[in-house]
């Protein structure tokens, strides 16, 4: 079992200088209103399968099965304009999809999530009781 214990890195958009990632995802909040949306942006950018379905509990056991993980060793995830992220569904869903997040970074063993710096985002994590810090001036390999 891994001991891992996730850490979101929150990251300030204004210094513009983030770390470069062998593998990287960006997602916008903007560009992902509904969870429709995003899991069809998630599916085609991170090759989900195709017996994938678009729900939460589909989502979860994908970003959480091992030989997915495996296969995707390097990958960091990066939101922007979290305040957006989901903005027509229940606040409930994005909480459980920051959840799914904490969970696929905990199995991958290294800090996967950077999300860009706001008030809402720390009101959620710390309601979710997950750990973060800001974003250091060193690449954090």
């Amino acid at each position: 079992m891994n001991s891992f214990q996730n850490t979101f890195i929150l990251f300030d958009s204004a210094i513009g200088s983030l770390p470069e990632f062998p593998s990287l995802l960006w997602i916008d909040g903007k560009q992902n209103l509904d969870f429709i949306k995003l899991f069809k942006f998630l599916k085609k950018e991170l090759t989900l399968p195709n017996y994938s379905q678009p729900n939460l509990d589909s989502l979860d056991e994908i970003l959480n099965d091992p030989d997915w993980i495996e296969e995707r060793m390097g990958l960091r995830i990066m939101i922007k304009n979290y305040p957006n992220l989901l903005f027509k569904e229940m606040p409930t869903r994005k909480k459980s999809f920051i959840t799914i997040l904490n969970s696929m970074a905990s199995s991958f063993g290294y800090e996967t999530v950077w999300i860009e710096d706001c008030a809402e985002i720390r009101e959620d994590l710390i309601e979710l009781g997950f750990s973060f810090k800001p974003q250091e001036n060193k690449t954090p390999y």
